[in-house]
C-alpha cells in the first residue's frame, strides 16, 4: 500500500455575470464553479477537476497553513489566478513566493478532506477549500477573467452551475471522480452565492479523512464511504461489510460507470443517514 501524499484543491466559485453570460436569466443558480479539465496520461486523466495539487515544502514558509498556501499557489500555478491582496497580474511561469512577498492570502475555508483508496497506487491525502467570490470583489472578479491553463497539465478551464456540471455528468459528457462529483452534489444545495459566501456551510467534520472503498458491479462501479451499511468497520478490512444490493440503509455511496477516456460518468450518489443536513433553498 503506497501512502498518500499530502495535497490541496480549490473550488472557486463566483456570480454568473463575472463567469459566464450565457443563459443565466433561466439557469437555478446565480454562480458558477470553475473547472479544469486535465490532461490525457497523467493524474486524474481527461476529467474535470478543481484546481489544485501536491503540497511543497516552500508552503510551509507562510503564516497561513501548508494546505491552504498549496491550493492558492497551484490555483496560481494551473490557472493564472493570483488571489491576493491587493491584487497584481503576473506574467507566465513568475515565481509564487516573490509575487506574494507583502501580500495578503485570502480566508479560504476547508470543506472536506479526501483520501485516495489504499488499492490506488498513486494516493493522495487532499484537503479542499472553498472561496467563493463576490459582486462586491471586483479586483478578484478582473483576475479570474484573465485565467489561462497551464498546458502541461491542464487542456482547458470551464464555467458551469452545480446544475450543468451534474448534468453533463449524467449524460456522460463531463467525466468525474468521487471527491469531485461528491463535492459538486454537496453545493448544489446551495442556490445563491450570498448563501455560499456567507452560510457556515454544514458538511460535518470537514478535516475527518474520508477514504472511499471502490468495488466493481453489475451496475459498473460502486465507491463507498463512512456510514454506508457496507462499508468495512475495521479500518484494516478492505471488503464490504454487507452485501452492496442490501439496500435496508443506511446508505452512503455513489454508483457510476467508468468513462472510456477517464474518471466517471453517470454518477449518483445515494446517501441516506440520520445526520443528513435539511436542503438549501
Amino acid at each position: 500500500m503506497s501512502l498518500a501524499r499530502p495535497s490541496s484543491s480549490l473550488i472557486i466559485t463566483a456570480p454568473w455575470r463575472a463567469a459566464a453570460a450565457s443563459k443565466a436569466d433561466q439557469l437555478p443558480y446565480n454562480y458558477r464553479i470553475l473547472m479544469a479539465k486535465r490532461v490525457g496520461g497523467g493524474s486524474f486523466e481527461n476529467a474535470y477537476v478543481f484546481p489544485g495539487g501536491l503540497e511543497e515544502s516552500s508552503d510551509s514558509q507562510w503564516t497561513t497553513s501548508s494546505h491552504k498556501v498549496c491550493a492558492i499557489r497551484e490555483t496560481f500555478e494551473e490557472t493564472g489566478i493570483l488571489l491576493t491582496s491587493p491584487t497584481t497580474t503576473a506574467p507566465k511561469n513568475t515565481d509564487f513566493a516573490s509575487l506574494c512577498a507583502n501580500r495578503t492570502l485570502p480566508d479560504i475555508r476547508q470543506i472536506g478532506r479526501w483520501v485516495t483508496p489504499r488499492e490506488q497506487k498513486k494516493r493522495f491525502d487532499t484537503r479542499f477549500f472553498l472561496l467563493s467570490i463576490k459582486e462586491t470583489d471586483t479586483q478578484l472578479l478582473d483576475q479570474i477573467k484573465s485565467a489561462a491553463v497551464q498546458e502541461s497539465e491542464l487542456v482547458r478551464l470551464d464555467w458551469f452551475t452545480p446544475a450543468e456540471i451534474l448534468q453533463a455528468n449524467l449524460a456522460a459528457t463531463l467525466p468525474l471522480f468521487p471527491p469531485q462529483f461528491y463535492i459538486v452534489r454537496e453545493l448544489s444545495r446551495w442556490r445563491r452565492w450570498q448563501d455560499l459566501a456567507h452560510d457556515p456551510l454544514d458538511l460535518g467534520d470537514t478535516d475527518k479523512p474520508i477514504e472511499p472503498l471502490l468495488l466493481k458491479h453489475q451496475e459498473g462501479m460502486v465507491s463507498l464511504f463512512p456510514g454506508d451499511k457496507a462499508y468495512p468497520e475495521s479500518t484494516t478490512e478492505r471488503s464490504p461489510s454487507a452485501s452492496l444490493d442490501d439496500c435496508d440503509g443506511p446508505l452512503h455511496r455513489i454508483v457510476m460507470k467508468r468513462a472510456k477516456t477517464g474518471g466517471f460518468v453517470e454518477c449518483r450518489l445515494l446517501k441516506q443517514l440520520p445526520s443528513d443536513p435539511a436542503p438549501k433553498l
